[in-house]
């Protein structure tokens, strides 16, 4: 999964994020969302985190 190899910092886990709403067509998220999917991605999915 393309995803999951990544390993990136939550700030490019944001970036990434909205490169998918304003060039990828994805619908925006409301904050809460938001948050709950940046959260698993920086806890899960960081750079820090081991494979």
């Amino acid at each position: 999964m393309l995803v999951a190899q990544q390993r990136l910092a939550r700030d490019i886990w944001e970036e990434t994020l909205d490169w998918m709403v304003e060039e990828q067509g994805m619908d925006e998220l409301d904050h809460d969302e938001r948050a709950e999917i940046l959260d698993y991605l920086s806890t899960y999915l960081s750079e820090d985190t081991p494979r």
